[in-house]
């Protein structure tokens, strides 16, 4: 099989909020991660003790699958009742009939379909096309990715970014190959086996490590209990 695998890119997401728009957030939303409804301490029992931004990693894989071979099959032709077989170009084709009681309750019918059937061998030519884009969070699960990657949403300087943060980086338990590996497993789930194949091809065209900017605030109850708030440091949002 041949495969064309573009070179990954890494894109950044650019914050769109800033850490005093964070804090503010934080503020009016810290005392609903203590209790329930019936029963939250006071915003002034819940102190914020810090704010900080993380870039999370997705990633971004789409290509295609394509495949020209031949597979067998048999297609199925009723006849009347009364053939018994069928000569197609050189070959001969004997019909099937159905036997025992089904067959003599089925006759017993008024109008009943008593026709035959003729199984006839091929060899279809398939040309295959499939095309797919996955989304995966870092645990390398697939997931509807809810930003868009244009020029207003990316960062210039993705690898400036990323090494000013460095210690902010959040890690990943998917590598490369193991990106890759997903888009190509689901390209292929219809791929079919014991076939005769001519031409075989995987592309994958687009493949970006994304990393996202959240930012996370944690709050302190006077319990000494610690929650921490996960906000969305694109659309200013709790995750």
């Amino acid at each position: 099989m041949d495969k064309e695998i573009t070179n990954k890119k890494t894109i950044v997401l650019r914050s769109k909020v800033n850490e005093e728009q964070v804090l503010e957030f934080a503020n009016k939303k810290k005392t609903s991660l203590f209790g329930n409804v019936f029963s939250r301490p006071k915003p002034e029992e819940v102190e914020i003790s810090s704010v900080e931004l993380f870039y999370e990693p997705y990633w971004m894989i789409s290509g295609s699958y394509s495949a020209d071979y031949y597979r067998k099959n048999a297609y199925e032709v009723e006849t009347d009742s009364n053939v018994t077989e069928a000569i197609i170009g050189k070959g001969t084709f004997p019909v099937t009939t159905e036997s025992g009681t089904w067959s003599k309750l089925k006759d017993s019918f008024k109008g009943g379909d008593k026709r035959n059937k003729l199984n006839i061998p091929v060899e279809e030519h398939v040309l295959l096309n499939i095309e797919e884009k996955v989304f995966l969070n870092s645990a390398g699960s697939e997931i509807k990715f809810p930003y868009k990657l244009d020029s207003d949403n990316l960062e210039n300087f993705p690898e400036d970014v990323l090494k000013a943060n460095e210690s902010n980086i959040r890690s990943t338990s998917v590598n490369d190959d193991e990106a890759v590996k997903f888009l190509i497993d689901i390209l292929q789930q219809d791929s079919e086996e014991n076939v005769r194949m001519i031409k075989e091809k995987i592309i994958v065209d687009n493949f970006f490590e994304i990393f996202v900017p959240i930012y996370e605030a944690r709050c302190v109850a006077s319990n000494n209990k610690v929650e921490v708030l996960r906000i969305d440091a694109i659309d200013l949002k709790a995750l």
